[in-house]
């Protein structure tokens, strides 16, 4: 990926030949990756073309409070305001697993899981509770949803599955994977705007979600406007760039999986999609220099702002015994670790292994086990979050077993935990046991625009090691509230992780750092302020 950095000469500066490297590159891509190759070659464009995210000159966007908020929408939207959420690929019920199951008896298919869903749940929730939003997400339908919709979340903010042909369906559960929703995209938008129609729904505001929900609000604002007579505005919102990904993927991948990626269709929706909306938020003020770059996506700098996710400080917090102590017991007792063993915890969707960077941590665990030698003897490596065992649709055991033969050839099998995916609900009591083992929240992904589950995991008072590039830069000062360290470089990674483990003071200290940061700029009430103001100055300028 290339590493979003400020100079003192950005690329409006640079000759015409070194503006247009990546451009022919992007154009190249979005054409199918047909004839031959760009030159110069992906690796050396980049070098040449830095993108410089923080020279954009975007407007400035404060945090108003909520009564500021609450007296705009009484005096200007006095019936109140319909968001409509497009996430067909990823579903938020997976942020609340556990409730679902109780209250409607549903297991949410763990590959719904991930920052996203959570990001849509609590921006949900949080907007229906506070300020009385009627917040409607669209996501794919499966076999498992049965019902037209699902109330978990909030009273004012349903979750709608959207039905599509059976002929798409990739496996039993209903699943179309997330690279081929541009195919379906089309019956998906026609069936939403026929549930809003059905349900005489009055949406406000389309609101899009990754490459797939920016594609789906774009054609929803028109068809859906069609049909209610009126212009209805659009926001799209990043959570993660085509160009990024196929930054990070192009030279690791053969030609047949960077095919399946679709990043000709991924790109093309995402640059005509922004470029058409009426706001575009981006996840992480890295992605910015991509976003607005003219060779690029070249979205105008007026309607872009950077809001980042958040982080519910009241479930993410540091470790209380007399709230906590259970959970965390049961997770020793279930696991078989001892009230001694130290945690290198990397937790996420690790079905994803090589996106989420586990081979890079499990050679770095193996260096640092053999760099400490006698000292890591109750040292132990948890990945939380790779493929089931158990597997009747069959869609994991491959995966499964690709993560089993990284660990083996790491030579760690001995002191590696395989835990498969959890919900949500579950990751507390994993960063809890962590802190209280005085372990290392360990995250070195290849592509990582924000990267949320480091926030949490800083909420909780861990010490969190993860990469230099991308978002974790913007809330992370290495040494003070956590650590970064060159992916690329794993003896610099090493070094990281064998001074923390054997410096207590150290640790202590950035683990304290790491929660009054987040508690202090990072909850998701601040994130839906943010959120819904700039929606209020896009679709009210003048009262803003």
């Amino acid at each position: 990926m290339v590493r979003m950095q400020t100079s003192e000469a950005g690329f409006c500066h640079r000759s015409d030949e070194q503006r247009g490297v990546l451009a022919r590159w992007f154009e190249w891509v979005v054409g199918g990756c047909q004839g031959r190759e760009p030159s110069p070659p992906l690796r050396e464009a980049a070098r040449l073309e830095r993108l410089e995210g923080e020279e954009a000159a975007l407007p400035s966007l404060r945090t108003p409070s909520e009564p500021e908020i609450a007296d705009m929408l009484r005096e200007h939207y006095p019936s109140g305001l319909t968001f409509v959420v497009v996430s067909y690929h990823t579903n938020p019920l997976y942020a609340i697993k556990e409730r679902v199951r109780a209250e409607e008896g549903v297991d949410i298919d763990p590959f719904d899981q991930g920052g996203q869903g959570t990001y849509q749940e609590r921006l949900a929730f949080e907007l229906a509770e506070t300020f009385g939003l009627r917040v409607l997400t669209f996501t794919l339908a499966r076999t498992f949803l049965p019902k037209e919709q699902y109330l978990n979340i909030h009273p004012q903010a349903p979750v709608v599955p959207v039905p599509h042909s059976e002929r798409h369906v990739e496996d039993e559960s209903g699943l179309v994977r997330k690279e081929n929703i541009y195919f379906v995209i089309d019956e998906l938008v026609d069936n939403t705007v026929d549930y809003l129609a059905r349900n005489a729904v009055q949406v406000d505001f389309f609101s899009g979600h990754y490459a797939t929900g920016m594609a789906a609000a774009r054609r929803l604002s028109q068809r859906y406007g069609k049909t209610v007579r009126r212009m209805v505005p659009y926001s799209t919102t990043t959570h993660s760039l085509g160009w990024d990904r196929f930054l990070a993927t192009y030279e690791g991948y053969t030609w047949e999986q960077l095919k399946r990626f679709n990043f000709d269709h991924r790109l093309r929706e995402e640059r005509r999609a922004m470029q058409e909306a009426d706001l575009v938020i981006s996840v992480a003020p890295s992605e910015i220099g991509t976003v607005t770059h003219p060779g690029l996506y070249n979205v105008s700098n007026e309607k872009v702002v950077s809001i980042p996710g958040g982080v519910d400080t009241q479930v993410f917090c540091l470790y209380d015994p007399a709230e906590h102590r259970d959970a965390v017991a049961a997770l020793r007792h279930q696991h078989g670790i001892a009230e001694d063993d130290r945690l290198i915890l990397v937790i996420g969707r690790l079905w994803d292994y090589r996106r989420k960077g586990v081979d890079i941590a499990l050679r770095a665990f193996a260096r640092a086990r053999e760099d400490m030698g006698e000292r890591t003897d109750s040292l132990l490596l948890a990945l939380v979050g790779v493929p089931p065992v158990d597997d009747p649709t069959g869609k994991w055991s491959r995966l499964r077993e690709e993560v089993e033969e990284l660990v083996h050839d790491s030579g760690v099998q001995d002191s590696t935990l395989l835990i498969e995916m959890v919900p949500h609900e579950a990751v507390p009591s994993w960063l809890h046991l962590t802190a209280l083992s005085r372990g290392v929240v360990l995250a070195l992904p290849r592509v990582e625009p924000w990267g949320l589950m480091n926030l949490e995991a800083m909420a909780t008072g861990n010490v969190v090691v993860t990469i230099d590039q991308g978002g974790p830069p913007n809330y992370i000062q290495t040494g003070h509230n956590g650590l970064l360290v060159n992916r690329d470089d794993v003896e610099h990674t090493v070094q990281i992780l064998t001074e923390v483990l054997s410096n207590e003071e150290l640790a202590e200290r950035i683990g304290q750092n790491a929660h009054s940061t987040v508690s202090a700029e990072h909850s998701w009430g601040r994130v839906a302020r943010r959120f819904l103001w700039a929606h209020l100055q896009a679709m009210n300028p003048a009262a803003v």
